[in-house]
């Protein structure tokens, strides 16, 4: 039989992968929300965004996951994208404010984009 100490790491494997499953899916709307608008995450922002994500399923669900997600669950999910929804438009606002920044980022948001987004909505929960 498998001791305690395996029987534990093997749980804490299983959490991690439906953390990172339910990561995905808010990093993939994300993008989702820029390109269907004709935009792409830079290099920088696009690993702001995952980390944003990572750190909201943390916010969101702390340690565990519950066996049988509820209603509640994917409410808070629909939330976030919803969050990340507003990020991306107000870093898309952004490109087109920013000084010059359109003219040499040809339908990238970056870095500068994601400073100006979160300087007009953070605190905005569970993103930022």
């Amino acid at each position: 039989t498998p001791s305690r100490a395996k029987m534990r790491y093997f749980a804490n494997r299983e959490i991690a992968l439906e953390k990172d499953i339910l990561q995905d899916r808010l990093y993939s709307y994300a993008k989702w929300c820029a390109a269907r608008q004709g935009y792409r995450f830079g290099q920088g922002a696009d690993g702001d965004i995952q980390y944003m994500t990572q750190q909201s399923i943390e916010k969101m669900f702390g340690n565990t996951l519950p066996k049988r997600p509820s209603a509640r669950h994917e409410a808070m999910l629909v939330q976030a994208e919803a969050s990340l929804s507003l990020l991306v438009a107000t870093m898309i606002r952004g490109s087109r404010e920013i000084k010059g920044y359109a003219a040499s980022h040809d339908n990238v948001i970056g870095e500068e984009t994601m400073g100006y987004a979160r300087s007009l909505i953070c605190p905005l929960f569970p993103i930022c």
